[in-house]
């Protein structure tokens, strides 16, 4: 089995475990409200009268939604990818949140889909898959990066319009500003 592929199936794996542990305690604090069995015990005159051995609510819930825990995985590949790729984690989460909002399911008017918003003409196999989108679009980043010296500006100008019309000098306003967002979230 692949590599990526194994550490698909274990990140897919921690997350379902994540969902389980929170949908049992969430139900535990339901069942618990509605406890009916409590145990009588008779007085000495021959009364009968309820001990109070109701459960204490449990004051703990499990704090996260799925969202959050969504985002926790999505930051734990970015922090995988960006390490292997040795690029830095901020930019691309800054990326991610200026592209996609952290959305693995999002599609731009001109197709472009999945967290870092790949081209149709990269043809993943599965762009919507998290760990796949984030490897490429960060394997992309760092290879721009180092087309441009290390220099971020230029690097996400080549990212968003192209690196020829960068070379050419033709950077659309739109560009700046995708950039500056970018830049100004790291």
């Amino acid at each position: 089995m692949k590599k990526w592929l194994q550490k698909y199936y274990v990140g897919i794996l921690h997350f379902t475990i994540l969902l389980l542990i929170s949908a049992i305690v969430t139900m535990g604090i339901q069942l618990s409200n509605y406890a009916t069995n409590i145990p009588k015990k008779k007085n000495v005159i021959g009364v009968t009268k309820k001990i109070n051995r109701q459960p204490k609510p449990i004051a703990w819930r499990c704090p996260q939604s799925k969202k959050q825990l969504q985002k926790q995985y999505i930051d734990k590949t970015i922090t995988i990818y960006s390490t292997k790729y040795g690029v830095r984690p901020a930019l691309i989460k800054a990326m991610i949140t200026v592209e996609s909002n952290y959305n693995p399911k999002a599609v731009s008017k001109t197709g472009d889909m999945g967290l870092m918003q790949i081209n149709r003409c990269h043809k993943l196999k599965h762009p919507f898959d998290v760990n796949e989108n984030v490897e490429f679009g960060t394997k992309m980043v760092a290879s721009l990066l180092k087309q441009n010296k290390g220099n971020v500006r230029k690097t996400l100008y080549c990212d968003n319009t192209g690196t020829t019309n960068v070379r050419r000098n033709k950077i659309p306003r739109s560009t700046k500003k995708y950039a500056d967002k970018i830049i100004a979230l790291q």
